[in-house]
């Protein structure tokens, strides 16, 4: 892997942001998948970028962003939610950013000692990742439309 990194979100970052989260794969990924107006985007990352309980990192590959990582802290806990740019997918960079963001946190936040991922069931790529950086499947969800 050539030179990676992350970099704290800054304010320009918002549209690159918008674009990414309304990539077509990366909604089919996500827990809701409708396209986000860039209105909600906006109040959105208005509201991450303000918050103390939220920390997102820009990933760069030779200083070109490729991703984005997002971890919602609770007490020691850490949500994760990250996505890799559509032209950068299945190149390594889902696993590399994982090991990343797990470096930063033992680095610059111990108090944070647990990461956890919600994965659809259908994001084999994703699931694959988090299995072979040993996370543990803490329990599985149904869900049944009627």
């Amino acid at each position: 892997m050539k030179d990676c990194y992350l970099k704290s979100v800054q304010l320009e970052d918002k549209k690159l942001l918008y674009k990414w989260a309304n990539d077509e794969e990366t909604r089919l990924n996500s827990f809701s998948t409708d396209f986000i107006p860039y209105e909600t985007h906006e109040k959105w990352f208005n509201n991450v970028i303000r918050s103390e309980d939220i920390l997102q990192f820009i990933y760069y590959m030779d200083n070109i962003p490729i991703g984005q990582v997002r971890l919602s802290i609770n007490n020691n806990i850490a949500y994760i939610n990250y996505s890799i740019s559509k032209d950068h997918r299945g190149k390594g960079h889902g696993k590399n950013i994982l090991l990343l963001v797990e470096k930063k946190l033992r680095d610059e936040y111990p108090y944070i000692t647990q990461i956890n991922a919600q994965v659809k069931v259908d994001n084999v790529p994703s699931r694959k990742i988090f299995e072979g950086l040993n996370y543990n499947q803490m329990y599985i969800e149904y869900s049944k439309k009627i």
